[in-house]
């Protein structure tokens, strides 16, 4: 037993406690129906779970918060918490694992979002979690919060709320050491961008689905959008689909013209309006294969910077990407590029010079051959790949492909699911 739990108790004499504050952005009740608190892996032990209605007549609202306390006033042990997103047949559809741990004689508080991104997304190595779609490290380091009231449980928790309010306690049951006391924040999880009334020109300093403003008071309206650690989502690219190839004009029209969503968990082909009006100097590319993903981050190289994405790719402003061959290819997990006698990186990158057969819209073409005659390989995003003698085609539009080459090293494609952030 790491910790216990119990609903609706009376204070206790040991300030000891965390403070657990619950965020989601599924509909509620609509997709969320409750949400399941497990502390510790004893299944069977009363105080150590609770469930909180969504729905019906004794429902919480979203965000809610619970206390956890120590069981027998032993805070040194850390805390293993399990939260469950169930719907309304009980089936579990987003999880997440913290660990923490106490901080003894103070109320600390860690704040867990519940998040549509890792809808049915299972980490399956230990320690890890689903965090803004990819695996993490679960670990979370409590903050002290000492002296909260009903309804400040959000203060300056990286939400900001325009309208909270006390719901009361609900009694859920519950063993005799330990409390949870549940706090709503009274809004059924609509969380506004601020309390102004006004959205933030990026992501700078943000995570989770976001609603920005990259011309704040101009002409153009916020947006929703997905933030990674202060990164922007630009767009996304299956590599599955064809329709990011490097043909395609959506890649180079000047009206902002976005399709797909802001979720970095649905894989689809996606183009968000920060594509169209967000200046950034670097790329940060995530490359994902299945449960594993890869990222690395790009400087963007020229002059004139920031510079919005499209106006590198339409080469409005001279401005390339950087990255070497074995930075492009650790995002497709293989050596999918070989031929390092002539590498070809930018936007785009192409190869041979004369007769560009195998192009990418952002990434590297590497060839075998110093005058780049022939192109071996390529990773990256939007890429169009035609025949070559001796060499092989790809359809895949992300990833990564070998080309040509001894037998062994070429005719093999590394399609993958990309998402490319920007600041």
């Amino acid at each position: 037993m790491l910790a216990a739990m119990c609903v609706g108790c009376g204070e206790t004499s040991d300030p000891t406690r965390l403070l657990v504050v619950v965020t989601t952005d599924f509909e509620v009740p609509g997709e969320l129906a409750a949400v399941h608190a497990q502390v510790g892996p004893e299944a069977g032990c009363d105080a150590c779970s609770a469930e909180f209605a969504l729905s019906g007549t004794e429902r919480h609202e979203m965000p809610l918060s619970f206390v956890i306390a120590p069981r027998d006033g032993d805070a040194s042990r850390p805390i293993a918490l399990q939260l469950e997103g169930r719907d309304e047949r009980g089936a579990a559809i987003v999880v997440r694992t913290v660990r923490t741990s106490f901080v003894a004689g103070s109320t600390a508080r860690v704040v867990v979002h519940l998040e549509r991104a890792c809808e049915a997304r299972t980490c399956t190595t230990a320690g890890l979690t689903c965090v803004a779609g990819d695996c993490r490290g679960d670990e979370v380091a409590p903050e002290i919060f000492d002296g909260y009231g009903p309804g400040d449980e959000l203060r300056d928790a990286g939400v900001r709320d325009a309208g909270v309010r006390d719901a009361g306690e609900h009694d859920a049951g519950g063993g005799e050491d330990a409390q949870v006391e549940v706090v709503d924040a009274g809004d059924a999880g609509t969380v506004e961008p601020s309390d102004g009334g006004t959205s933030p020109r990026s992501c700078e300093g943000l995570d989770g689905r976001q609603q920005i403003d990259p011309d704040g008071a101009g002409a153009s309206p916020p947006f929703w959008t997905w933030c990674l650690d202060g990164w922007t989502l630009l767009l996304k690219v299956d590599g599955g689909s064809p329709r990011m190839a490097f043909t395609n004009d959506e890649w180079v029209t000047s009206t902002a013209a976005p399709f797909g969503t802001e979720m970095p968990g649905a894989v689809e082909d996606a183009m968000l309006p920060s594509y169209w009006s967000l200046p950034v100097r670097e790329l940060r590319v995530v490359m994902r294969e299945g449960a594993t993903s890869r990222d690395q981050v790009f400087p963007l190289l020229g002059e004139g910077l920031p510079v919005t994405l499209v106006s590198a790719v339409r080469d409005d402003v001279p401005v390339e990407v950087g990255g070497t061959l074995a930075e492009w290819t650790s995002l497709v997990g293989t050596t999918a590029v070989q031929g390092e006698a002539c590498t070809r990186v930018g936007i785009p990158a192409q190869a041979p010079d004369g007769d560009p057969r195998v192009r990418v819209r952002i990434g590297i073409v590497a060839s075998s051959q110093s005058d780049c005659s022939q192109a071996s390989g390529w990773a990256g995003i939007g890429a169009s790949v035609a025949g070559q003698a001796g060499c092989s085609t790809f359809g895949n539009t992300a990833g990564g492909a070998r080309l040509c080459g001894n037998p062994p090293n070429r005719r093999e494609a590394f399609p993958r699911f990309a998402l490319v952030y920007g600041r």
